[in-house]
């Protein structure tokens, strides 16, 4: 079956995200198994990092796949590129490609059409997305779909290239630490107005935002009129883990909604770092509140008080989260049951 499968993955851009890097993973992964893998996205981050196969094959479409005036172009550079490859399952990870999709069956209603819902949006797009197969990362992103849709969902659970490294629990916060893009919904100013309150209790607690996004400029002028611009550290996105977290005790997510299970909380789980999280339904799969991480609702000051304060506490954390680690799936197994029931 495996040689006759022929993926290609559709992506927005290659820019720093969770769907874009689990992507990757998956592609690097499948590119031995399989007779091609393929990923259309516009240009971004990852395109100028050495972490995509070079077996994997990269298509930049004509235009930004954001650029409405421009889906004409995209679309027949697409429909070319599954004629020329003979590509027998696209593979699709963002909304934003539904009318591709729908285009795509009717020029070739031989594909495969398979679609990742990455994130909860518990709107009305929902009702319109067209796959063949479905996957969802656990049951709250399967929930958030539709009924006539559920019947064709596949829950798999994210998997990882796992740490080859003796990890120590961690034993106090010294940096709090925020990893993802500079969003609106992903409530970075509430993080930093916390961050401004107990800053005055420790003195020598960091907050380090790493990321890149649209309010970024909005988030650093704000760390100047709080007086805090020596004390929160902005740093640029980079494609090594290592260096992503090597100066983060805690990682801190305040996203309230459309919000799938950020793969920095795995990551970060591998290193012994601890998750302060909004208490969502997407985490209970595998955060437990107490034990390998900590939930707020609208305390998120107070909490982080506590875990700065409370080292004994903060340390069984850290334990707990690298034991927990370690029962995750890896990416090669994940990749076995793509092959097994969803390339099909």
């Amino acid at each position: 079956m495996g040689s006759k499968t022929r993926v290609l993955h559709l992506l927005k851009s290659l820019n720093i995200g969770g769907a874009e890097k689990s992507t990757i993973f998956y592609c690097n992964s499948l590119q031995n198994r399989i007779d091609f893998v393929g990923l259309f996205a516009s240009e971004g981050f990852y395109n100028h990092s050495d972490m995509i196969d070079k077996n994997v094959k990269i298509f930049s479409p004509p235009k930004s796949v954001n650029n409405f005036y421009f889906a004409y172009r995209n679309f027949v550079f697409l429909n070319k590129i599954i004629a020329e490859f003979s590509i027998t399952h696209i593979h699709y990870h963002q909304r934003i490609f539904i009318p591709f999709i729908i285009l795509i069956k009717i020029f070739n209603p031989g594909v495969k059409i398979v679609y990742s819902h990455h994130n909860c949006f518990k709107d009305f797009i929902n009702y319109f997305i067209p796959a063949d197969k479905i996957i969802a990362f656990n049951q709250s992103l399967k929930d958030d779909l539709p009924c006539f849709l559920k019947k064709k969902v596949s829950i798999i659970m994210h998997g990882f290239k796992k740490l080859k490294i003796n990890v120590e629990p961690k034993s106090k916060v010294q940096n709090i630490g925020y990893v993802g893009r500079f969003t609106e919904f992903k409530r970075i100013n509430e993080l930093i107005s916390a961050f401004a309150v107990i800053s005055k209790s420790f003195p020598d607690t960091k907050l380090v935002l790493v990321g890149e996004g649209e309010l970024k400029k909005q988030f650093v002028e704000l760390s100047l009129k709080l007086k805090l611009n020596k004390r929160i550290v902005f740093l640029q996105p980079a494609a090594s883990e290592e260096e992503i977290y090597k100066n983060i005790d805690l990682i801190v997510l305040p996203s309230k909604t459309t919000e799938g299970f950020g793969l920095v909380i795995f990551e970060a789980m591998g290193r012994g770092i601890p998750s302060l999280t909004r208490e969502l339904n997407i985490y209970t799969d595998v955060l437990r509140n107490d034990y390998n991480c900590k939930f707020f609702s609208n305390n998120l000051t107070i909490k982080l008080m506590e875990l700065l304060s409370e080292s004994n506490e903060y340390k069984t954390l850290s334990e707990n989260c690298i034991s927990d680690y370690q029962k995750l799936q890896s990416i090669d197994n994940v990749v076995n049951e793509y092959l097994e029931n969803i390339y099909i």
